[in-house]
C-alpha cells in the first residue's frame, strides 16, 4: 500500500467536516490546533495537477502519477498527504520541464496552478477580493488563504512595507521554488501588482523565507 492509499476516506472526511464546522462557527483557521496528519485538500490536487497541467497531461505523465499513487482517471479522495502531493509536483516538473533544474521546474508548476483555481465561483470571488486588498494585505492573509486548500500550512509575514514583504512558510517539503511560483502568479495575475519579484531568501528546513517586492 502506498502513502496516498494509507489515508482513509473516513479520516479525510472527518478532517474536512471538522474544518467546515469550525468555519461555520466563526472559529479562525489559525486558531485550530496543529494537525497530526498534514493533508492537501482535493481542490489543491485538481487545481495544480489536473486543471493546471491539463495541456501537458499526456499518457506518460499520467502513468508516472499512477505509479506514485495518483490515478487521475478515477475518483479522487477528499485529500492526500502533503508530502505525497509535493512529490507529485516534482514528478510533474521533471516530466514537463526535463531540461530545467528542479527548483525552476516546480516554480513553473506553481505559476500554472492559480489560473485553474480561478475557474470556480469561489476562486473568482477570492480573486476579486484579493485585487481590492492589494499586495501587502493579500500577503498578510496568506496563511488563511492556504488553509482553504490544506489543514496544516503556516505562514508569517516577518516584515512588510508598501512595496515589499518577507514571508516565512513553515512547510515546503524541499521545493521552495513551487511556492515562489505560486506567489509570483498570485501577485502578478490575480492581485495585478507590477514588476513583482519573488526570491528565496533562506531555506530553513522544513520551510523557507521568501523576499517579495513589487511596485505601486
Amino acid at each position: 500500500m502506498n502513502c496516498a492509499e494509507s489515508v482513509t476516506n473516513t479520516t479525510l472526511t472527518s478532517i474536512v467536516n471538522e474544518l467546515a464546522v469550525r468555519v461555520t462557527a466563526g472559529i479562525l483557521l489559525d486558531e485550530m490546533p496543529t494537525p497530526v496528519e498534514q493533508i492537501e485538500f482535493l481542490r489543491t490536487i485538481e487545481g495544480t495537477l489536473i486543471k493546471g497541467l491539463e495541456s501537458s497531461l499526456d499518457a506518460g505523465l499520467k502513468a508516472k502519477f499512477r505509479a506514485a499513487g495518483l490515478d487521475i482517471d478515477k475518483s479522487l479522495l477528499p485529500g492526500y498527504p502533503a508530502a505525497t502531493f509535493h512529490h507529485w509536483v516534482e514528478i510533474a516538473a521533471a516530466h514537463i520541464y526535463p531540461n530545467e533544474p528542479l527548483q525552476m521546474g516546480v516554480r513553473l508548476i506553481g505559476r500554472r496552478s492559480l489560473p485553474a483555481l480561478q475557474d470556480s465561483l469561489i476562486g473568482r470571488a477570492l480573486s476579486s477580493g484579493l485585487q481590492l486588498l492589494g499586495p501587502r494585505r493579500t500577503l498578510e492573509r496568506s496563511e488563511r488563504i492556504f488553509r482553504n486548500n490544506s489543514n496544516y500550512q503556516e505562514m508569517t509575514v516577518t516584515a512588510s512595507t508598501d512595496t515589499s514583504a518577507k514571508i516565512a512558510i513553515a512547510y515546503v517539503f524541499g521545493i521552495p521554488g513551487f511556492y515562489q511560483g505560486v506567489f509570483e502568479q498570485t501577485l502578478t495575475h490575480i492581485v495585478k501588482a507590477k514588476n513583482v519579484q519573488v526570491n528565496v531568501l533562506a531555506v530553513p528546513p522544513p520551510g523557507t523565507v521568501l523576499d517579495i517586492t513589487w511596485e505601486r
